[in-house]
């Protein structure tokens, strides 16, 4: 599992797929990489990160 940094917006899209991550906590603090070289979504517009950008936590 990755653990979202503070600007990642994943959990704003209420757990529904987007940009290869999902939310899997209730307030979206972590992400599920679902495929490499997909991105997540991040506030400020149409920049995307590659998955696994953030901290790993068990």
């Amino acid at each position: 599992m990755i653990r979202c940094l503070q600007d990642v917006v994943v959990w704003r899209l209420r757990g529904e797929l987007w940009g290869g991550a999902r939310c899997v906590e209730g307030h979206g603090r972590s992400v599920e990489a679902l495929a490499v070289g997909e991105g997540v979504l991040v506030s400020g517009g149409d920049r995307r990160l590659p998955v696994g950008w953030g901290r790993e936590v068990d």
